[in-house]
């Protein structure tokens, strides 16, 4: 549809009006891409944008200044970054063409050939700053895409991991649980393995956050470190760092109070029904206690948050100093 905009507004430009040679070689290759396109050869994008710049290029006198009107509107509408600086600069440029500086006594009128050439100059510069924000959207919406569906893939597995053990305290407390949890192996370090996973949960939900609420704003570079694979891993581990620290700093008792988990009551319990009537569904529930969903807590917090961690650090840090002076 842009392309057959541009085609009809391309016919209304009559080749025997243009005054220079160039204009016409200008308009005979333009009508030669329109006849391709005609002829089955595709035009892209970045076709369209070419075009369209060539077609700004062959207008002249009330025509060019309604088509830079029409475009800084355009720019407005669409966002584009530098619509308020070309809207002044418009002005401006206008100011000097009607009323140049030092004017001669009588003041000659600007000739109108001069006059163009300056505007056409400025609208090319108006149609970069909106071409190059209209092909930034498209690539920054696919790079955002991409980026989304991998840490999407990403967090999937790492939601697998982390419920893993969840689904195998079913069988487990139905064999022989003592054995199983005294025997130490992975149940042992069921703590730490919790507050790992989630951290690295918390920092894979921040990401998509991140991407679905700044990607406007998000510098091209930035977007396309973003969808690769590594950094989404990087980003993420940030986040494991950050629940070992919380992790280690609840163990150390530094803090105490309701909303911190004890760690000797990090347990999951099995609740069951019994002979109820009506009977309930399901009859039996494995549910963590307060204690452990905490740690699930802090522990995704940590991951989410990345100014958790430092705050932590530096509250530490004026404490252990503190205490250093007090105990000198």
């Amino acid at each position: 549809m842009q392309l057959d905009n541009l085609e009809l507004r391309f016919w209304t430009i009559e080749r025997d009006l243009l005054t220079t040679d160039s204009a016409k070689k200008k308009h005979d290759e333009i009508a030669t891409a329109f006849a391709r396109r005609r002829g089955g050869v595709p035009l892209k994008w970045d076709d369209a944008y070419r075009l369209e710049t060539q077609i700004g290029c062959l207008l002249s006198g009330d025509r060019l200044r309604r088509e830079i009107t029409g475009r800084l509107r355009w720019a407005t509408t669409d966002n584009v970054p530098q619509a308020a600086v070309l809207q002044n600069s418009y002005v401006a440029l206008l100011e000097s063409i009607n009323n140049p500086p030092n004017p001669p006594n009588p003041p000659i009128p600007p000739k109108q050939d001069n006059a163009d050439e300056l505007l056409r100059d400025f609208l090319l510069e108006v149609m970069e700053a909106i071409h190059w924000h209209s092909r930034w959207r498209f690539i920054s919406r696919k790079a955002r895409g991409q980026a989304t569906r991998r840490t999407l893939l990403i967090g999937l597995v790492a939601l697998l991991v982390a419920l893993w053990p969840y689904f195998m305290l079913s069988s487990t407390l139905q064999s022989n649980a003592a054995t199983s949890f005294e025997s130490g192996g992975f149940w042992a370090h069921f703590a730490l393995y919790t507050s790992i996973t989630f951290g690295f949960l918390g920092a894979l939900f921040s990401r998509l956050i991140t991407l679905q609420r700044q990607w406007s704003v998000m510098a091209i570079d930035e977007l396309f470190s973003a969808r690769s694979y590594h950094y989404i891993v990087l980003r993420a581990s940030i986040g494991i760092l950050g629940a070992l620290v919380v992790y280690f700093f609840l163990q150390s008792g530094l803090v105490a109070g309701s909303v911190f988990p004890g760690f000797k009551e990090l347990t999951m319990n099995a609740q069951l029904h019994g002979e109820a009537t009506p009977p309930k569904w399901p009859s039996r529930l494995v549910l963590p206690s307060a204690s452990l969903a905490l740690l699930i807590m802090w522990s995704f917090i940590a991951g989410f948050s990345e100014s958790l961690v430092p705050t932590v650090l530096s509250n530490t840090e004026r404490q252990f100093a503190g205490a250093t002076s007090a105990g000198k």
